[in-house]
């Protein structure tokens, strides 16, 4: 999520206060992060109504919550390139439909 608008982002941050714990085990998952890697931009200071001592503070300061694959030439030149991209997604997966469930959004 790139750039989520202001109700989808309280969505995503709420989702994060409300359970913690599988927002981690999504977010940490060894089979996502082998592949993916969390990126974007994030607020210098705790969202409002959020204390700067949660224990979720630097996800929850997060502007965007994108995930990315790095691929290298190599890999975008082999014949199976469509197959590794979908094995990459698949990778994925768990953390889309966690973020599309915190929006309430079908996934």
């Amino acid at each position: 999520m790139w750039r989520p608008d202001k109700t989808a982002l309280a969505g995503v941050r709420g989702a994060i206060d409300d359970d913690a714990k599988d927002w981690k085990r999504v977010r940490d998952a060894k089979r996502f992060r082998i592949a993916w890697e969390l990126s974007g931009e994030s607020l210098r200071r705790p969202p409002r109504g959020f204390d700067a001592e949660h224990p979720m503070i630097e996800d929850l300061k997060r502007k965007d919550y994108i995930a990315i694959c790095s691929l290298t030439e190599r890999d975008v030149t082999r014949t199976d390139l469509v197959q590794r991209v979908v094995e990459r997604y698949s990778r994925a997966r768990g953390y889309l439909g966690w973020l599309a469930d915190a929006v309430g959004m079908p996934f």
